[in-house]
This record gives structure tokens, C-alpha cells and sequence, in this order.
């Protein structure tokens, strides 16, 4: 109970953060721009800045070998599953709702809504964690959803490159590199690291807020689409990870990082290849608000459940 009731607490205040987000695109403080521009800000220089700080100040006391690969293999056991329930729901069909669906099924918020969330209730420490599920949903979407999504003429080549060389992926590389090379950045580096990462969970909270100021409330509830695919996206899909989580025996954080990143709602790159593709952008906004506004009560009954898993099995 004090497990749900401490999620609850943090759940509360990023939804606050995601008001005024909310807000501040209502009163047109923020323009689409700005939200891009935002969004580029975080992409690019923040979630890396954060992912080297967490690999620089990690506790290699608790931080060790065994739960980075147990936490990158609960990642690519999450993102299998959601592969293999979006085929089991939706099939192989090629219409572009169902190309977003799946894609929506598939690909949770785990940056811009998760790695806050996981800031937040277990703390920095666990960042480090959150950068590879990240890492994981950087390669799958950029191989996986980008060919999914688009109308099949991307070179392998061409999908192989934006996997690897995008920002995620080149700051978990050099967060890695400080971790295991034992590196110790100067202060005059460093400080403006950290800076830079502290930004991560405001502005994400504020990007959020914008984007589900964009569909009308109206339009999501009258969507069933809405919440059947939100169900599986948000208790489905992390429900099936539990177990695995628990046959691997994962440290607490590593266990509660994995499932809260597994459990965040739809991916906001789910709007943003539906439009770099011409798929069904409505349906995709639809989908990202109300998953969103969903996991404000889903996200408080899986850490709670969590915690009495990891008390019992781990």
C-alpha cells in the first residue's frame, strides 16, 4: 500500500507538470514550433546529457554487471512480448490504422514519460537502467517500426544507420564508456551535463501536456479504439513481463525500472512517423493522449504489484 500510495504522490505531480504543458499550448505560450523545438532540445541534448550524468555518478556498488544485462534482457523481453500481442490483436493486416495501432501497441513512452516516471519513484540511480530499454526501443523503432510504418522502400542499410547513429544511442555508447572505463569528467564538463539532464523530466512533462492538448477530449472518448488499445498497452503488455522479471530474479530497481518503462503509454513517435509517412495521424494523437491520461491510474497499480513481486520472488 505505501508502494502504491508513494506512485500514486509521484503520479500526481507529473501530472501537474503534464497540466501545464496543457495549459500553456491552450494559451498558445507555446507554438507548434516551440513544442518542436522542445522536442529537439530533449532528443538531442538533454536524454543524452542525463544518460552520460547517470553513468558518471552511478553507485557501482549496486550498479553492476549482472543487472545491466538482466536489464537489458527484461527490455528485449518487454518489447518482444508487445511485438508478439500486437500480431496476436491485430494481425498482419497492412491498412494504415492498423499500422499505427500496432506500432502503438508495440512502442511505449518510455523516454519522455517513463525515465521520469522512473526518476521520480525510485530515484537517479535507476537511470542508468532506463537508458537501456531506451537504448532497445531506439533500435526496434528505427528498424522494426520504421520499416512497419513506412511503405517498404527503406534500404536495410538506411534503417541500420538511423538505429545506431541517433542521439539515444550515441550517449548510451558514451555513457557506457565512462561507466566501465572508470572515466572521471572534469567539473568544467560535467556541470553542464548535469545541468542539462535535470531539465529531462519538466520539459518532457510540458511536451506531453502540449501533445494531448492537440486532440479533443470528445474525440478520444468516443474512440473505442482508445481504450482497447490502451488495455493492452498499458496492463497487457506489462503484465506479461512480471513473470519473466521474476524468473530472471531482478534487483528491485532494475525489476521496478523495466516494468514502469514497460507500462508507460503509447510512444509520441507513434505521431511522429504517422505523419513522416502519411499514415492515420489522428488515430496516433488519439491514442497517445488517452493511453497517457490512462496510466495515471495503471501506473500506481503496477508499481504496488511490483514491489509485492519483488518481495516475494526476488
Amino acid at each position: 500500500m505505501v508502494a502504491f500510495l508513494t506512485s500514486l504522490l509521484k503520479v500526481a505531480i507529473m501530472l501537474i507538470l503534464i497540466a501545464v504543458g496543457w495549459i500553456l499550448s491552450k494559451k498558445e505560450m507555446i507554438s507548434d514550433k516551440g513544442s518542436k523545438d522542445i522536442t529537439n532540445l530533449l532528443v538531442y541534448i538533454v536524454a543524452p546529457c542525463l544518460t552520460i550524468s547517470s553513468f558518471a555518478n552511478a553507485d557501482t556498488s549496486t550498479v553492476t554487471g549482472r543487472n545491466l544485462v538482466l536489464s537489458l534482457v527484461g527490455a528485449i523481453a518487454a518489447m518482444g512480448l508487445a511485438i508478439a500481442i500486437s500480431f496476436l490483436f491485430y494481425g498482419k493486416a497492412a491498412d494504415e490504422a492498423k499500422r499505427v495501432i500496432r506500432f502503438s501497441i508495440v512502442f511505449s513512452n518510455c523516454g519522455f514519460m517513463g525515465m521520469p516516471l522512473v526518476q521520480s519513484i525510485i530515484g537517479n540511480q535507476a537511470v542508468v537502467y532506463c537508458t537501456l530499454f531506451i537504448g532497445v526501443f531506439n533500435f526496434l523503432s528505427w528498424t522494426y517500426g520504421y520499416t512497419m510504418m513506412s511503405t517498404g522502400n527503406t534500404s536495410f542499410k538506411d534503417t541500420l544507420k538511423k538505429a545506431i547513429l541517433n542521439p539515444g544511442t550515441i550517449g548510451l555508447a558514451a555513457g557506457l564508456a565512462v561507466f566501465f572505463l572508470k572515466l572521471k569528467l572534469p567539473e568544467v564538463i560535467e556541470a553542464p551535463i548535469t545541468y542539462f539532464g535535470a531539465l529531462n523530466t519538466p520539459l518532457a512533462m510540458v511536451i506531453v501536456g502540449n501533445n494531448i492538448s492537440k486532440v479533443r477530449f470528445r474525440d478520444i472518448l468516443t474512440d473505442k479504439r482508445v481504450y482497447i488499445v490502451s488495455f493492452i498497452r498499458l496492463v497487457i503488455a506489462p503484465a506479461l513481463v512480471l513473470p519473466v522479471l521474476c524468473l530472471l530474479g531482478s534487483e528491485h530497481d532494475v525489476f521496478l525500472t523495466t516494468v514502469l518503462q514497460a507500462a508507460a503509454p503509447v510512444a509520441a513517435n507513434s505521431v511522429i512517423f504517422a505523419v513522416m509517412f502519411g499514415r492515420d495521424a489522428k488515430l496516433a494523437s488519439k491514442l497517445v493522449a488517452g493511453s497517457t491520461i490512462l496510466s495515471l491510474i495503471t501506473i500506481p497499480i503496477f508499481t504496488m504489484l511490483s514491489e509485492e513481486l519483488i518481495r516475494i520472488f526476488c
